[in-house]
């Protein structure tokens, strides 16, 4: 955080997943919440359950960005992924991009160095839900 102030947050991508981390941060008095997507529906959907009231709303990524935001939540079709983790990277956000990072290995590799030439972290949002070795609770645990 920057002088005590809210963490600027902006999610791109209100389907599912981003409603779902909307929602989420929208609990936590110390966001400034951004909401980025083209559909006025995905917009409208969110609207109710977003719980903190100056969460502002955008239908337009480049005006989003220009609001300086500390992390920005890549929650988008996967082809869109890296083209906008580098726009983020590019201003000096860190990015939160939901699985899979990419559709490419080059533009995967071209998105790490973005990261690392601008000293910004790159996460990926996955889960192992379905892992053999969790799934499996009859394997032995050792320490």
């Amino acid at each position: 955080m920057k002088n005590n102030s809210p963490i600027t947050i902006l999610i791109v991508g209100l389907g599912s997943i981003g409603q779902r981390h909307a929602r989420l941060l929208s609990e936590r008095a110390d966001v400034k919440l951004l909401l980025c997507d083209l559909s006025k529906k995905n917009q409208q959907d969110l609207i109710a359950s977003v719980k903190n009231k100056h969460a502002v709303f955008f239908d337009d990524y480049d005006k989003a960005l220009l609001e300086n935001p500390d992390i920005v939540f890549v929650c988008t079709h996967n082809d869109l992924h890296v083209p906008m983790g580098i726009k983020a990277v590019e201003i000096g956000a860190d990015i939160f991009i939901e699985k899979p990072i990419s559709d490419s290995l080059e533009s995967a590799n071209s998105l790490l160095e973005c990261t690392k030439k601008a000293g910004c972290l790159c996460h990926v949002g996955y889960m192992l839900r379905f892992d053999d070795g969790l799934l499996n609770t009859t394997a032995p645990h050792s320490l």
